[in-house]
């Protein structure tokens, strides 16, 4: 029997990490993570039940899949990132300068600029913490215009011989917009100081950014993603395991974390190639087949099985919903939802993701 194949992204509109007992090794490092529907959350709603919140996230996940098909597209003469302002699953402490200055900040795969409200913030929206103060910090150094990296990033314009400084334009599908600098800085995530990391100092920014989101931190493929950046640091591997959203009583509290550099995955695991497919800023894989009634997605050289917690989210007691909707054509995307009770591990180096099948609930 012949099977189709076609690409399919793999996607998160954050990484929701526990701490997993696969072995890691000394060059690892990992941050914790903030669930928005948690209680530790800015955005945590008490009066919202939870169905609701399931809801709201699947909303969340169809706007997400939206923009990942209207912004597919490699050619873009400005640094256009394709993350949702107010659509982002997950949060983090990140901070950034010498001596440090955190912010709380959305992450996405689906994205490779990270950037941050800056002052002296010429047009901003309102912030509920501080902004980042440049001339505060002993590390900060913008990125001159005419550089190599300045080039890479491809975001020169007439107004370089004006700034002498690399800008970025960052667009966003609801209108949304971030411009201002490419500059390099130290950060620190979790325990881990990181040195003349290349972000965007925003100095404009609109839109309909919530005020307890001071920037965003991209994780993608791309070479000025966050994740690409530190490879000489640590090797070109991240990891997750996703919390099942069906757990009884909603969004589980435990404290949740990813994981940078290696992992010994053990046995059991299966690992599929990722595909050179531009922009490189997604996470491409060969999606052979899926079989009905027992789901699995067969990948090159990987089956991942899909149980129930994969496949539905309950909206009542005594009703679930399937939680898999058409592309229509478009994009393909592997999602949340999915990949929970995985450990999933994208390894940049070789090229592969791996999957696992873990009870995340219990790591």
């Amino acid at each position: 029997m012949a099977f189709s194949s076609f690409a399919i992204a793999i996607t998160l509109a954050i990484l929701y990490t526990a701490g997993c007992n696969a072995t890691a090794n000394s060059d690892t490092f990992s941050i914790d993570l903030i669930h928005r529907d948690s209680v530790d959350s800015p955005f945590y709603d008490s009066s919202m039940n939870f169905s609701q919140r399931v809801g709201h996230a699947i909303k969340r996940s169809i706007i997400h899949s939206k923009h990942l098909n209207a912004h597919h597209n490699p050619k873009r003469s400005t640094y256009q990132t394709q993350i949702i302002p107010d659509h982002g699953e997950f949060l983090l402490n990140i901070s950034y300068g010498n001596p440090p200055q955190r912010v709380l900040a959305i992450a996405d795969t689906g994205s490779d600029l990270s950037w941050i409200q800056c002052e002296p913030c010429i047009h901003c929206y309102n912030q509920t913490g501080s902004l980042f103060y440049p001339n505060r910090s002993s590390t900060y150094k913008p990125v001159a215009c005419d550089t190599d990296a300045c080039k890479v990033i491809g975001s020169i314009d007439a107004n370089c011989s004006l700034t002498r400084n690399c800008p970025y334009d960052a667009a966003y599908g609801d209108g949304s917009t971030s411009n201002g600098t490419i500059s390099t800085e130290t950060v620190t995530l979790g325990d881990r100081v990181l040195q003349d990391i290349a972000f965007g100092c925003g100095f404009y920014n609109d839109g309909v950014f919530r005020p307890t989101q001071g920037g965003i931190v991209g994780l993608g493929g791309g070479d000025l993603s966050l994740v690409s950046q530190i490879r000489a640091i640590v090797p070109g591997k991240f990891s997750y395991c996703l919390i099942p959203f069906t757990l009884k009583g909603g969004i589980s509290n435990k404290s949740s974390k990813m994981i940078f550099g290696n992992i010994d995955f053990g046995p059991n695991a299966v690992s599929t190639p990722l595909l050179p497919i531009l922009p490189n800023t997604y996470y491409y894989v060969a999606l052979e087949v899926t079989r009905l009634p027992k789901v699995t997605l067969h990948f090159d050289g990987a089956d991942v099985e899909m149980n129930r917690d994969n496949l539905f989210v309950p909206v009542s007691n005594h009703i679930m919903c399937l939680a898999i909707r058409s592309s229509a054509g478009g994009l393909p995307v592997m999602g949340n939802i999915a990949q929970m009770n995985y450990i999933v591990g994208f390894d940049l180096d070789n090229n592969l993701v791996s999957f696992k099948r873990t009870d995340c609930e219990k790591l």
